[in-house]
């Protein structure tokens, strides 16, 4: 007889035994389908990285180029030839001499910026982790030395890049972005300077005081230059070191050349000048008076044959420079914006 007759408990349980085990086969296979679907998606990525890997390695670095473009043509949406092409870019630029350097490595740049924006799993790139740490450093390096130049905007420009390829941001690029913000905002007209001066009460004459000035400001010739620094032993910049001055003899200046303008009397005319007086500049030789004020001085000495000013300069810190040498006549004197008095008579 059948064996069911007989059995009917064991053969239940062995029936519904048999549609979990059904179920669980269906399932893996289902499972299964979904892995093997994005293992060979993968696949496809990586074969391309590994064929240019292969022949980057064995140094036939044009026949890689020429593989990358190909298969960045037939697959549009691989990272693979572009994060190679921005490699051999980045090795052109390492070898290359002079204005030609810069050109190879914003491309290298442009290359690696296409490769992250395809490989969004970050699967690609990742391989190449002694790459990109290269070209980070080589951003670095070529920010910096457009910093060190004063060329802001050339700094600017590749401390961008290394904050969207990375997401580095160093001291210097915050400093630019914070110099921006200040300089889009208007300033604001400080309160009027004050008039009584208490820190030196033992003069008793304005031409005491603007001699006292002047001798005060004299002994701090040869301090280097740091940007918003009002500090002896860090360094000035040129506002820093007009409102460190004054703050001798009691007087609180603005610490922006922008807001200085503000304060004081405006003194039309040169032949009145006296010492103590600011002499603000422009940023350009343009358009002489509607200029954007970028510079102030301090004048410490003046006669008949003309006069002298202190200031602390981006290049050769607090120096004193002559109204009659080339320098203020070549450079300076054009860029004169306005004359203000900040001590009255």
């Amino acid at each position: 007889m059948p064996y069911f007759i007989f059995y009917p408990c064991q053969t239940r349980k062995a029936y519904i035994g048999l549609r979990f085990l059904l179920f669980f086969i269906i399932s893996l296979g289902y499972c299964s389908a979904q892995q093997t679907e994005a293992w060979a998606q993968s696949t496809a990525t990586d074969a391309h990285f590994l064929t240019l890997e292969r022949l980057y390695a064995k140094g036939k670095h044009e026949k890689c180029r020429e593989k990358a473009i190909q298969i960045s043509r037939k697959d549009k949406k691989a990272a693979a030839p572009w994060l190679f092409l921005s490699i051999l870019s980045f090795d052109a630029y390492r070898d290359a001499q002079g204005a030609r350097r810069s050109k190879y490595l914003n491309t290298a740049i442009q290359y690696l910026r296409k490769a992250q924006v395809l490989d969004k799993s970050n699967q690609i790139t990742v391989h190449k982790a002694d790459f990109n740490t290269a070209i980070a450093t080589a951003i670095t390096a070529e920010a910096d030395a457009y910093y060190k130049q004063k060329k802001e905007s050339n700094a600017l420009a590749y401390y961008k890049h290394l904050d969207l390829l990375f997401g580095i941001k160093t001291d210097n690029y915050q400093a630019i972005l914070l110099a921006e913000r200040k300089a889009k905002e208007k300033p604001k007209a400080p309160p009027p300077a004050p008039k009584a001066i208490e820190k030196v009460s033992k003069v008793d004459s304005l031409t005491a005081i603007r001699n006292y000035l002047s001798e005060e400001a004299k002994k701090y010739v040869g301090v280097r230059y740091r940007y918003a620094s009002c500090s002896p032993s860090a360094g000035f910049d040129c506002s820093g070191f007009t409102s460190f001055i004054y703050q001798k003899i009691g007087i609180e200046l603005s610490r922006s050349s922008q807001s200085q303008i503000f304060h004081g009397e405006e003194v039309a005319d040169f032949e009145d000048i006296k010492v103590g007086d600011l002499i603000l500049f422009q940023n350009t030789q343009r358009n002489r008076g509607k200029g954007r004020v970028s510079h102030v001085a301090m004048v410490i000495a003046c006669d008949e044959q003309g006069f002298a000013v202190i200031h602390a300069t981006s290049s050769r810190g607090v120096v004193i420079d002559s109204s009659s040498s080339s320098v203020w006549e070549s450079y300076w004197a054009p860029r004169i914006l306005q004359i203000r008095r900040i001590i009255d008579g």
